[in-house]
């Protein structure tokens, strides 16, 4: 019985320490990572701006002509539809989470620059997370660069090399 009562009281404070570092934690934030790739810029910039079936997880959503290209990534019910928000090619694209009801929202944009080794991909991404709970994760579990990293290796992998320089600006 005690040890029950233990458990219920270690679970309750540790819930209520993640809840108030979440809380201390700001609501929105601002993250760079950068990668350099061998491939030219209008290759690089084909497969951030095109059909992400070279993703993991990522499947086109049927939009109307006139509207925005919209897609889901993820699996199962953790389903996030993005949209794309700009264009400029072949040097910017930018993309947001389209789902308001989420209890986050982030917004990329990626920007392509010829450098002498090919091309530099900088991705910043300006993101709020309402939730402390989440803030918490995102922060402390997760960090706020991990699908921004895992997304130039994807493109690495996809280009047939590995991203150079991977990190903040």
């Amino acid at each position: 019985m005690w040890g029950i009562l233990v458990v219920l009281v270690v679970g309750v404070v540790l819930s209520g320490v993640v809840y108030v570092m979440g809380a201390m934690l700001p609501v929105e934030h601002h993250a760079v990572r950068e990668a350099t790739f061998r491939a030219g810029r209008e290759r690089v910039f084909a497969l951030i701006a095109g059909p992400q079936d070279w993703r993991v997880a990522c499947e086109a959503v049927a939009t109307r002509p006139g509207e925005a290209r919209r897609w889901r990534e993820g699996e199962g019910r953790r389903r996030i539809l993005f949209e794309e928000v700009a264009r400029e090619e072949p040097g910017m694209y930018g993309t947001r989470i389209a789902d308001e009801t989420l209890p986050f929202s982030w917004s990329w944009r990626f920007e392509l620059m010829e450098v002498t080794e090919g091309t530099r991909v900088r991705i910043t991404e300006d993101g709020a997370v309402r939730s402390p709970v989440f803030r918490f994760v995102s922060h402390y579990v997760m960090g706020e660069t991990r699908t921004m990293d895992g997304y130039l290796r994807a493109l690495g992998g996809k280009l047939g090399e590995r991203a150079g320089e991977a990190g903040p600006s």
